[in-house]
C-alpha cells in the first residue's frame, strides 16, 4: 500500500477507537495500530 497514492490526499490525521475485554489485549491492539501508522509515516 503506497504512502501517498497518485491523486490521493497525502497524510490525513485520524482517530482510532479501540475496545477490548482486557487491558493486555487493548495494549496489543494499540501497539499494532501504532506500528501500522508508523510504517506509513
Amino acid at each position: 500500500m503506497p504512502n501517498n497514492p497518485p491523486g490521493g490526499l497525502g497524510h490525513v490525521p485520524v482517530a482510532v477507537y479501540s475496545c477490548a475485554t482486557t487491558s493486555t489485549a487493548l495494549g496489543e491492539s494499540e501497539e499494532r495500530g501504532r506500528y501500522y501508522a508508523n510504517a506509513r509515516h
